[in-house]
């Protein structure tokens, strides 16, 4: 989930915030957490979560 708004001081500012949801006694669901939390790409088999200093991010951006 991503949020992005202005501090009203000359910046905007873009928010991630990391969500866990339960998959339990649906293995459609938990089939697509596990595509979604994967970059097959660059060979990473963890199981997405990262640490947890990394999960929520805010980007400060001056206004334009």
């Amino acid at each position: 989930m991503f949020e992005l708004w202005d501090t009203g001081e000359g910046h905007i500012v873009i928010r991630t915030v990391a969500v866990d949801f339960s998959t339990e006694g649906d293995p459609l669901a938990a089939q697509a957490r596990g595509i979604a939390l994967t970059d097959y790409t660059s060979g990473y088999t963890g199981d997405g979560r990262g640490a947890p200093a990394s999960r929520n991010v805010e980007l400060w951006i001056a206004k334009p």
